[in-house]
Formats: C-alpha cells, structure tokens, sequence
C-alpha cells in the first residue's frame, strides 16, 4: 500500500465538511469529540489535528519525520453548498475515503480521534444526501 500528504486544500475542505454539517458550527464537532482548543481557533485546531494524523500515517509507512506544515483554515469556498447539492455531497464523500487512506498506516488509526471525525462525517453526509429522509426505515 502506498500513501501520501494531502495538501492543505484537502483538510479546508474536511473542516469545512464538519462545520457544514453541524450548520456552520465547528464548537458542536469540538464538544462531540470532547476537544479544547484552548486559546486557538477551533477550525485552525481540526485542521492541525487531522493533518497531522496524515503526516504521522505517511511518516510510518515510510519511516520519515517529516513535520507537518503551519496550519490556517480557510473555508473551502468551491465547496460551499447550494447547488448540485447531492454532488458536492458524494464529492466530499469520496474526498473523505481519499484521506482515510492516506492517513490509516498506523495501528492507532482506527481509534484515532481522526478517524472517528471522518466516519462522523461520512454519515451525517450521507444523511444529507435527497431522499435520505423519504426512504423507508426497514423492508
């Protein structure tokens, strides 16, 4: 298996995926993984924490130390949802399993707080997708 850092542009759009799930609140995905960020800003620390989970897995796999660089969000602004909603939708779902595979070549990144941020994603995304809410609960 091969991996690689994605670049900044990825983890705007992954903090701009949290934040626009939760209606533009990044404290609500802070409180539900039971993160402070002290005297940072909350977008800035997401980002930091899910790039660095990126670096760590590339760093493992291929027995580097490469430091991650400075981070500052900045919103996605191609992302921003309006139309094409369902297709921006499956974009960022896709955007997620790239990072999930970039980022999972440690032993701890099933129990990382990454990792679980993605799945939390990942399913409030899908959630959002048309005819989520129509379709029947059970057969």
């Amino acid at each position: 298996m091969s991996a690689y850092t994605v670049n900044k542009k990825h983890i705007d759009l992954l903090v701009t995926g949290l934040s626009w799930v939760n209606n533009g609140s990044i404290s609500d995905v802070m409180r539900t993984f039971g993160l402070n960020s002290g005297d940072d800003n909350e977008f800035d620390f997401i980002g930091r924490l899910l790039w660095n989970e990126n670096y760590v897995s590339v760093n493992t796999r291929y027995k580097e130390q490469i430091v991650y660089p400075e981070y500052k969000y900045a919103a996605n602004k191609e992302f921003i949802f309006g139309a094409d909603h369902d297709k921006k939708i499956v974009s960022m779902l896709k955007q997620i399993h790239c990072y999930n595979y970039q980022s999972c070549e440690t032993q701890e990144w099933y129990t990382s707080t990454a990792c679980k941020m993605m799945e939390y994603l990942e399913k409030r995304l899908i959630q959002k997708l048309s005819g989520y809410e129509a379709a029947p609960w059970g057969i």
